[in-house]
């Protein structure tokens, strides 16, 4: 027998039922305690060693009433839910008219006033656009900024239900959330008459919240100072059967199959994160479990050989595998292997949005099981996500994956560890651009290391499996250090954050390129090309759709709170300004430029700087690999 065939389903929906049946289990509710105490219970159960819990301080936020009722025309109840990280309103509410804001930009509030219909005072009913931006909490900032007393959220997504997270984060007005075909209702109403309602949002908020991590281990007989990190949060939206049940009764199926039919050589640690869907006082606030753990354990991360975090590991009719790069041809070896290449889809590029991101930040190999479809997206956060929204299918076949994955690494006396992909990865963003470059910024340098690393790996991954058996702890020890000085330096959130991370190099270079690009096209006095430009480097696809106070205090927010750093260049005043000033057929841009020409000469000097200490990095990893040849 495999240890796959130990698998039961019946254990696995019974766990997933258990947790659902606790209900919302928010950051630092009594709910979550109490799945806290069911899973702390299950690991000593299955006969896990060193079972114990870690608190850590959250945000809590304890979702109380929410009510909307329509005044005008008629007087009538409106389903509705509390939005996530929104501002509460008096115990009374708030009583106003109801106006139509469409998609929330300013583009939409100046054509409402065109019609005379000023926003101060009111409650606005808006569309959710991920196309504009998944930052919902932005276009509420734009309306509070405009006088709006409320916001009404609704997506398309939900046909008949509500979501609760589309406020985030930390909007600073209250904002309940609306079915659908109820918003259409409402704009079929205020095309013709006057709508008042009444909006009660009341969220308990304790600033000083607890949350905490569950942990239990197998400790490996061989190499127990390895360590294979199985993870999954526990908190949830409403009763959360695939956001995150699921994925934490995989882990408890994992535990207790490993317990009774297995002998790890490695240590096998199994570790549920409280408040990963909410409960930072950072703007970035989700994923706050991990991100504690990963700090509070700097020396366990060392020797973490590989993250496999599970986050909606089981709906739909596809599974993506998001890897740090080094892991790549390993995870596709074993779901080749599994023949299961049809439902689980390899990509070597981590996600921003779950906790496998905490391990990525710190340069852990890590694998993260999601399935955050389009199709998901009618359930993702509601309370339409019940068990049996669950695939039966994908829960035994994730369940299947995990555990390959988890036997083959433990039983692997040299780490599968491939640096290719990130030496291609580095070279080819190098040698795409380095024509575009020239004049701007000297990568010669670092083009020529990545070419030496390059060799050097392939003359590694040919002898590794070879004669270098005997030195096999230092061998090991020296990949990991190549993972974590690559992980933490090539990987980024990319330029857009909350998006698919990035490989920062090509992001940086992309960014000075086009700012000289600007430069000097204001140089010659043509705004189209400057304009065209400088637009292609909002950081956010929203930049043009609010106002410039609103964007400056998010990106100040973003940059000087940010768990996720980048280089983000704030041009959003100068394009404004340029726009003004074609409009009006004024070119004396002399002012813009020079504001420009600052931006530029200042990520500039940062991105050389980022560049040489990648180019360290690069030789440093080049020499590790060869001194085990």
């Amino acid at each position: 027998m495999t240890l796959a065939d130990y698998f039961s389903l019946e254990e696995t929906l019974a766990y997933i039922q258990s947790l659902f049946d606790l209900g919302e289990k928010a950051a630092g509710t009594k709910e979550e305690l109490e799945a806290t105490n069911l899973i702390e219970k299950e690991f000593k159960k299955l006969g896990l060693e060193n079972v114990h819990r870690e608190s850590f301080p959250v945000v809590s936020r304890n979702y109380k009433d929410c009510q909307l009722k329509m005044l005008e025309p008629t007087v009538r109840t409106v389903p509705c839910v509390n939005g996530g990280t929104s501002v509460s309103t008096p115990l009374e509410g708030v009583c106003a008219d109801l106006i139509d804001a469409g998609f929330g930009t300013v583009k939409d509030y100046e054509r409402l006033k065109k019609r005379g219909v000023d926003p101060k005072g009111k409650i606005a009913l808006i569309e959710r656009s991920d196309r504009l931006t998944s930052w919902l909490d932005i276009f509420c900032r734009l309306a509070k900024n405009l006088g709006v007393e409320a916001v009404i959220f609704t997506t398309f997504f939900s046909e008949h239900r509500a979501f609760r997270k589309d406020a985030f984060l930390f909007a600073p007005i209250p904002v309940i959330n609306v079915p659908y075909k109820v918003a259409q209702s409402l704009r079929d109403k205020m095309r013709t008459q006057n709508v008042k309602v009444e909006l009660k949002n009341i969220i308990e908020t304790n600033e000083n919240g607890v949350s905490y991590n569950v942990m239990g281990e197998l400790v490996g007989s061989k190499y127990p100072e390895d360590i294979i990190m199985l993870t999954a949060h526990y908190d949830t939206w409403f009763g959360g059967a695939n956001d995150n049940a699921s994925a934490v009764a995989i882990m408890l199926e994992t535990a207790k199959i490993l317990s009774e039919n297995f002998k790890p050589k490695r240590t096998i640690k199994f570790i549920a994160f409280g408040a990963e869907e909410s409960g930072s006082k950072n703007f970035f606030e989700w994923s706050v479990g991990s991100f504690e753990y990963v700090n509070k354990h700097p020396e366990e991360m060392k020797n973490t050989i590989v993250n496999i975090n599970l986050d909606i590991p089981a709906f739909g009719d596809t599974v993506t595998l998001r890897t740090t790069p080094e892991m790549t041809t390993f995870v596709k070896e074993s779901v080749k292997d599994l023949d299961l290449e049809t439902i689980f889809k390899v990509t070597g590029m981590p996600i921003t949005a779950t906790d496998h991101w905490s391990f990525v930040m710190c340069g852990v190999p890590s694998v993260n099981f999601g399935s955050h479809t389009p199709a998901y997206e009618k359930i993702y956060h509601t309370n339409f996500d019940t068990p049996p929204n669950v695939s039966r299918y994908l829960l035994e076949y994730s369940s299947k994956v995990v555990l390959s994955l988890t036997s083959r690494l433990d039983s692997a006396d040299v780490l599968p560890y491939d640096f290719l992909p990130t030496a291609k990865k580095l070279k080819n963003d190098l040698f795409s651009r380095r024509v575009k470059a020239r004049g701007v910024i000297d990568i010669s340098r670092l083009l020529k290391k990545t070419r030496k690393l390059k060799a050097s790996i392939q003359e590694f991954n040919e002898v590794k499996s070879g004669e270098i058996r005997k030195n096999i702890r230092l061998l090991n020890r020296s990949q990991l250090e190549v993972c974590s000085l690559l992980n933490r330096h090539v990987i980024g959130t990319g330029d857009e954050i909350n998006k698919d991370a990035a490989w920062v190099v090509a992001e940086w270079l992309d960014m000075l390129v086009k700012l000289k690009t600007a430069v000097e096209t204001l140089q010659n006095n043509n705004l189209e090309e400057a304009i065209k430009s400088l637009s292609s480097l909002r950081t956010m696809n929203w930049g043009l759709n609010v106002n410039l106070k609103v964007y400056n205090q998010t990106l100040d927010l973003m940059t000087k709170n940010s768990r996720y750093p980048g280089i983000y260049p704030n041009v959003m005043a100068e394009m404004l300004s340029l726009l003004k000033k074609k409009e009006s057929k004024k070119i004396d841009v002399s002012k813009e430029l020079s504001s420009i020409e600052t931006e530029f000469n200042d990520k500039l000097a940062k991105i050389n700087a980022k560049l040489s200490v990648l180019e360290e990095i690069v030789e440093e990893s080049s020499q590790k690999l060869m001194q085990m040849i």
